[in-house]
């Protein structure tokens, strides 16, 4: 009967804690394919990041906490936050230390609806998002920009809305 209670308990954790939004994928392989991507345009790799991967963090979980309900065709931006409303906002909040003669930042920004942990792209995400972000003009120009040293990642997974939202900024 004790076993019983025990399994049942962590079932239930279990199941608790996928509820919730989590952090998904693997940001070393998408950083791979962004920087190989640089490389043959003839640009620097960028340079990892981890206050940037918190400002990322920052608005993938609350696109994903706010906007998890929209649907796709909707107009809402997922740069949009009501806390902080900037890129350079959210870069302050994290204590971003900006380059003293010329600052440079930017953000992108994707989502995906109706994704289950079963779907063919979960097992590829980054290889999905680099994808995307590619054949995107405004994302791809983000990820070819000369001005760019630095980067941060992030991408979150609610398993309940079925929604993944990825953000990555940029800097120098």
């Amino acid at each position: 009967m004790r076993m019983l209670y025990i399994l049942s308990t962590l079932l239930l954790i279990s199941a608790f804690c996928w509820s919730k939004p989590q952090c998904v994928g693997n940001t070393a392989i998408l950083l791979k394919y962004i920087n190989e991507y640089r490389r043959l345009h003839g640009l620097n790799a960028l340079i990892y990041d981890k206050t940037l991967e918190e400002a990322s963090k920052l608005q993938a979980v609350y696109d994903c906490e706010t906007y998890s309900n929209y649907p796709i065709s909707s107009n809402h931006a997922l740069h949009e936050n009501t806390l902080y409303p900037q890129v350079r906002n959210r870069l302050d909040k994290v204590g971003y230390k900006f380059n003293s003669n010329f600052s440079y930042w930017y953000e992108n920004a994707i989502r995906y609806n109706k994704l289950t942990k079963d779907n063919r792209w979960f097992f590829d995400i980054d290889k999905q998002i680099f994808e995307d972000y590619k054949n995107s003009l405004s994302h791809n120009e983000t990820m070819l920009n000369k001005c760019s040293t630095k980067i941060g990642i992030y991408t979150v997974y609610d398993a309940e809305k079925e929604c993944l939202y990825n953000v990555i900024v940029f800097a120098n």
